[in-house]
């Protein structure tokens, strides 16, 4: 019977951990842009990869040309600025998108894949002001 309680404990310890465990994910607002920069409120990554901004369609679904990127760390990331390589215009829609560091390289490319959760690429989609 201890070990039964014993292993019961384990599993519930284990997945308590699981349920713990960091959930891909981007929080940003519409903003105006600052020192050539956007900003991201928080963005929480399962693992160490780059937070991405793209120009976007008018709906602001589709990513576009490559604005700007910076890498995050594994877990929550606040206040994550994104220094932006073009001017962007007033009403202008951008998509903050979450990356994985898939070769290994330490430097964002084109080899660094979106970080997909329940089929959907991880983004954010925000207007600029």
């Amino acid at each position: 019977m201890k070990i039964r309680s014993l292993l019961v404990a384990v599993s519930l310890a284990g997945f308590a951990c699981a349920a713990a465990a960091a959930t891909d994910g981007i929080s940003a607002k519409d903003q105006k842009i600052t020192n050539k920069s956007v900003i991201a409120a928080s963005v929480t990554a399962s693992k160490a990869g780059y937070l991405v901004v793209h120009e976007a369609d008018a709906t602001g679904t589709k990513a576009g040309k490559i604005l700007g990127n910076v890498a995050v760390k594994a877990g929550e990331n606040k206040d994550v600025t994104v220094p932006l390589t073009s001017e962007v215009k007033a009403g202008s829609k951008l998509i903050l998108m979450l990356h994985e560091e898939s070769d290994a390289d330490a430097k964002f490319d084109d080899k660094d894949k979106p970080v997909m959760a329940d089929g959907k690429m991880v983004m954010q989609s925000i207007t600029v002001q």
